[in-house]
Formats: C-alpha cells, structure tokens, sequence
C-alpha cells in the first residue's frame, strides 16, 4: 500500500520546518548583540526607565526577526508531526504540538511587540510606559515571555520527537536530544526559582535561550535528514511498485 498524500505533506512538512528551525539559531547568533543590561551587561549598558535605547536600533533587533520565523517553523513542525508520527505516538505528538502552539506564539508576540511597539515608540520619543516592556528590563514582560516560551518550546521538542520516535533511529536520536533539553531546561528553570526567587533577573532566560537553541539546531537537523531519507524512500517504492499500486 501506497503512502497517502497526507503522509508526503507531513513529511515535506517536518523536512522543511525542521531545516528552518536548525538554521535559526546559527542565523540568530550571528546577529546576537551583548546583553545590554543586568548582570551580564559590562559596557553600554542602560538602566531604568531605559528612555536612553534609540542609538541601539537597529542592531539589537535583528536576530528577533530569525527567532519570529523559527517561532512560525515550530508550529509547522508541530502539525506536520502529528499527521507524519504513527499510530503508537500520535498521542504524544499531539501533547508535543499543543506546546508547541504555546512556544510558537508566545515568542512570536514576544518579539513582535519589540519591533512593532518598542522601537517606532522610542525612535518617536515616546517612551514613557515602555519601561515594563522593552527587552533591556531584566525582570519585565520581555523576560517573562521568553521564559514561558523557551520552557514550553523544549517541551514541544521533546513531546514531538517522543511521537516520531518509532519511525527509526535518527528519529529516536533526536528524542533522546530534545529530552536531555526538556530536562536541562525545566530543572534550570526549578533550580533558579528555588535558589534566587524573585531576584532571578534573566539567568533563566539565558540558560534556556543556550540549551533550547543547541536542541532546535541538533534535533531540527535530525529531523531534516530523517524526513528527507523518509521522502527517498518513498519515491523508489513508487518507482519499484506497479503502476496500479502507486
């Protein structure tokens, strides 16, 4: 039998999808600026009411642009598993898709209120209640939202690739990844809560920007080449296969 049309789609899906979220964080930290506030900030740095940020436009916004087309790349990644991951895991593809979802569009309205409040509004001289939402506030919205986000998108890694597991090794190998993250990243995220309460800054931000980002480029980049050998096969076996079997 035949694969169906809705399993090529699924497959191109979780091939392009996860190309696009393996390639993201390399683009992002070529475009990456110092942290320009907080404990990790050593010069430029802006403090409160953080009036003073238009001379860093537009550098420190570029690698947001990649990371809102990552966030589109997760959700697509996330649909396409479900449809590609077989009977056994779908349950668990659907668990991975639902963070996915929340990952996805939490970091999309994260950086899209960056480029499209925060930046016309201090270029314009308006600055006045932008304190609680530029990115440059260690303990504001920005932050809080990268933090949710970051948490459920190694969820969503680990509960998708939990679905595709069963459909081969390379598949298998990128589970055993994004759960080392999914663990990495939720026992961070505990172990700073516990230890500086709510004098956490970003730490948590930073560590789960590094581990979420080393896991979208190994997992994405699994996913890629299990997907595209499972396109290769496919189309030798309608080659090989009767013309009223196709």
């Amino acid at each position: 039998m035949s694969d169906s049309s809705e399993k090529a789609t699924a497959r191109l899906g979780v091939l392009w999808s996860s190309l696009v979220l393996a390639l993201a964080p390399v683009a992002a930290t070529l475009v990456l600026a110092p942290a320009r506030s907080g404990p990790f900030c050593v010069e430029d740095c802006v403090t409160y009411p953080f009036a003073d940020i238009a001379h860093l436009y537009p550098a420190e916004y570029w690698w947001m642009y990649v990371m809102i087309v990552a966030a589109f790349a997760l959700i697509a990644l996330g649909a396409a598993s479900v449809s590609l991951a077989p009977v056994p895991g779908r349950a668990l593809a659907r668990m991975g898709n639902g963070f996915a979802i929340l990952s996805g569009t939490t970091l999309a309205i994260c950086y899209f209120i960056q480029i499209e409040v925060i930046q016309p509004s201090v270029l314009a001289g308006e600055t006045e209640g932008i304190a609680v939402l530029t990115q440059y506030n260690a303990h504001g919205v920005f932050i809080a939202l990268e933090d949710l986000g970051y948490l459920a998108l190694a969820l969503a890694l680990a509960g998708l690739t939990a679905g595709l597991k069963p459909l081969g090794r390379l598949f298998a190998a990128a589970f055993w990844v994004a759960l080392c993250g999914a663990v990495l990243v939720v026992g961070t995220f505990l172990f700073i809560s516990i230890v500086y309460g709510v004098g956490r800054s970003y730490y948590f931000e930073v560590a789960a920007i590094l581990v979420d980002w080393i896991a979208m480029l190994v997992v994405g980049g699994l996913l890629a080449l299990a997907s595209m050998r499972m396109t290769r096969r496919s189309l030798a076996w309608r080659k090989k296969a009767p013309e009223g079997d196709a």
